[in-house]
């Protein structure tokens, strides 16, 4: 629907109608103010190369979607909006069965955001999630012992601690539950 073509000419439109309806400066508004001027602007074409990522999302069109939001990380590397493209391309990336493009966005965002965060908590955790979803057991289970130890009254935490006991009762079998043996048959 969308091409890259396409989004490009939107947004040469937008830049073009931006600067024909900004005011007209004169020669003694300083530079900050100029600055300013060109921060808003940018700050509008994010939030515009945005909704129509998002509209896309919401679309169920996936890969068009993660196009645009690739082409705005690319554009944007430095926008306040990068974790929340960043997240939403984590989401995009795993409801596509791309778990290692997923994997890495989330490592991505909680060392961006930080572990002592909520976010960065969650995104840990998702990172967690998925390797287990790729059948690395082990190193998920790691990843939800070092959550629960790291901030043990999270609700993460709590989802880790289960997740890891399912982890050792699916893949350790000795420690399942052996029958106990009949008195009859020790007689």
């Amino acid at each position: 629907m969308y091409n890259a073509q396409f989004i490009r000419l939107l947004f040469s439109v937008v830049f073009l109608v931006s600067i024909l309806n900004a005011p007209v400066m004169h020669a003694q508004v300083s530079k900050e103010s100029a600055a300013a001027d060109k921060s808003s602007l940018t700050e509008k074409q994010e939030k515009i190369f945005l909704s129509l990522a998002e509209s896309l999302y919401k679309d169920g069109e996936y890969v068009r979607a993660l196009s645009i939001y690739l082409d705005f990380m690319e554009l944007y590397p430095d926008s306040s909006y990068g974790v929340r493209a960043m997240e939403t391309m984590a989401e995009l990336y795993e409801k596509q069965q791309m778990y290692s493009e997923a994997l890495s966005m989330y490592e991505d965002l909680y060392q961006k955001t930080g572990l002592s965060s909520s976010k960065g908590m969650r995104y840990y955790y998702n990172q967690a999630r998925l390797l287990n979803t790729m059948g690395y057991v082990q190193e998920a289970s790691a990843i939800y012992a070092n959550i629960v130890k790291m901030n043990p009254d999270s609700p993460y935490a709590k989802k880790s601690q289960i997740n890891k006991k399912l982890n050792t009762l699916f893949t350790e079998p000795e420690q399942l539950h052996q029958p106990e043996n009949n008195s009859s048959q020790n007689e």
